[in-house]
């Protein structure tokens, strides 16, 4: 859950789960030396990206030899709620679910840890992160002053190790390059690419675009609409395209974005992350990527699917963690631009993809290594059976 420092109730949320930490903590020291199996919980915002991936593999890849129990914990009512009908889901507000959280050998987060951190401080569980994005954003040291505490952090490739040692602050030692799980989702779910397509509502046989632009981070009062249009003017300008092309458009807000009403239309899709969580299979059923500064651009690298860039100011104030020329498309500075470039990327493709061939493949190696081969999270079962060990 994205906690809401001006909403009540989620204050109320986060000490009600503090109170059962505190009084069930002491419950650990019970713990049988051997047990049925070793517990993991995954916690974030959301069910998706690097954490589905340990989820989804934990459903329909795990052996028993494992002896792996893995479950998804939320403090989120309301997605609760979404959710709970599926296998091994955890509800932190609930006394007996909040139990098996103790009880756990390891937690996997890929944001923060709310009243979690009281864990982290008061237990030998392991710690470990996986995080969200491949960033343009700039971090620093500071802001993984938690996860500096953590035993282990897995990144994407070598590149992202140096990154987190040299400019965040990482021990080399407790950062393990072993790929991101994410990846090995899109590639699943490329190959029903036709049947998510058809779930969505998407036509058959149109040209899918994806807008995905970072939110304001930094910079308040930034839109995520490009060029000083409004938002109903930008709609209007894809609307039109996508009639005359043959297309269709999915708008992906991010999870900070408070959407406004949406006007109806036959090509357009309004998918935001709260509504739809599930990003990589957004990613895997599109053609286009359209982005500004969004480490989405790199889930697109995985399909070598074009991207064009919207040449706008980055709103990030500690600069960049990986720089602008890892933006590999066209950058466009207007709306007659975007539509001049989508138009050269959809039709065909290959033509617009030619002209970045060297570059992209460069800076795919570059955040990737070798790891695009759908084993990403083996390697994150790899690392968890020695960390746990």
């Amino acid at each position: 859950m994205k906690i809401n420092k001006k909403n009540p109730f989620h204050w109320l949320s986060l000490g009600w789960m503090v109170f059962l930490l505190l009084l069930l903590l002491p419950t650990r020291l019970l713990r049988k030396a051997k047990r049925d199996g070793r517990t993991i919980i995954l916690y974030g915002h959301k069910l998706h990206g690097n954490l589905n991936a340990l989820y989804d593999y934990s459903l329909e890849s795990l052996s028993p030899s494992q002896n792996l129990n893995i479950f998804f914990l939320t403090m989120d009512p309301h997605y609760f709620a979404e959710i709970k009908k599926k296998d091994n889901i955890l509800f932190a507000l609930k006394p007996l679910d909040l139990m098996k959280v103790i009880q756990a050998d390891c937690i996997i987060s890929d944001h923060g840890l709310h009243a979690l951190l009281l864990l982290l401080k008061l237990s030998d569980i392991t710690f470990v992160d996986v995080w969200h994005g491949i960033p343009f954003k700039g971090f620093t040291a500071g802001d993984f002053s938690l996860q500096h505490q953590y035993d282990e952090i897995w990144v994407s490739s070598a590149l992202l190790k140096k990154l987190y040692v040299e400019k965040f602050g990482f021990e080399a030692a407790r950062v393990q390059a072993t790929g991101y799980g994410r990846t090995d989702l899109i590639l699943h779910y490329r190959l029903r690419k036709k049947e998510l397509r058809e779930q969505l509502g998407i036509t058959a046989g149109k040209k899918v675009i994806l807008f995905a632009p970072t939110w304001k981070q930094d910079e308040a009062g930034r839109s995520e609409i490009p060029f000083n249009l409004t938002q109903n003017t930008f709609l209007q300008n894809l609307e039109e395209f996508a009639a005359k092309h043959n297309a269709s458009f999915i708008i992906r807000y991010h999870l900070n974005t408070s959407v406004e009403k949406r006007s109806e239309s036959p090509n357009i899709f309004h998918l935001p992350l709260q509504e739809y969580p599930n990003g990589e299979e957004l990613v895997a059923v599109s053609d286009v990527l359209i982005t500004d500064w969004s480490s989405i651009a790199f889930d697109m690298m995985v399909l070598d699917k074009p991207i064009v860039f919207l040449d706008v100011a980055p709103p990030f104030k500690n600069g960049f963690s990986l720089p602008p020329e890892y933006r590999v498309g066209d950058l466009v500075e207007s709306m007659e631009q975007l539509l001049a470039s989508l138009a050269e990327a959809i039709r065909p493709e290959e033509n617009y993809m030619k002209r970045y061939d060297s570059e992209y493949r460069r800076i795919k190696s570059l955040v990737y290594d070798d790891t695009i081969d759908g084993n990403s999270t083996g390697r994150y079962l790899s690392r968890l059976e020695t960390v746990l060990s």
